[in-house]
């Protein structure tokens, strides 16, 4: 992936939504990134001046995010696979961290009373654009993961 950051969209913001500003250090000359999570739209003025100077970054969505968030790296990855795979109870994650791209599965279908009663996977997501760890809780707690 050749970029960490990203500069977010207005739309993007939501509460709970983890971001960094630039801002001056404890010395007062020098920058450094101020991580950030926005609570509410009493603030988004305030962030629609940081957006245009440059100074708000997102981190991309990445492996350690991933498993911060209690899914297992699947260990046993091939060198060259364009995909990581993770595990969590009976479900598959798995991202494709060039296109930011997510997709979950239930494992074992008959360990899943819904999809066994319906023949439907209550989780299965195909392929989503996921760009941060923000969005991907969100996803993740809309599907009851």
């Amino acid at each position: 992936m050749k970029d960490k950051y990203y500069t977010p969209e207005i739309e993007e913001f939501h509460v709970g939504f983890e971001f960094e500003i630039e801002d001056l250090g404890d010395d007062g000359r020098t920058r450094v990134w101020r991580p950030q999570v926005f609570e509410g739209e009493e603030t988004r003025t305030y962030f629609i001046e940081e957006l245009r100077n440059d100074e708000m970054r997102v981190k991309y969505l990445d492996k350690e995010d991933i498993e911060s968030l209690g899914w297992k790296f699947n260990r046993a990855h091939l060198e060259g696979e364009t995909q990581l795979k993770f595990y969590k109870d009976n479900k598959c994650l798995y991202y494709r961290e060039g296109e930011h791209q997510i997709g979950v599965f239930t494992i074992n279908p008959s360990k899943c009373e819904y999809y066994s009663k319906h023949g439907v996977d209550p989780c299965m997501i195909n392929t989503v654009t996921i760009k941060n760890k923000s969005e991907l809780k969100r996803l993740l707690k809309q599907l009851g993961i």
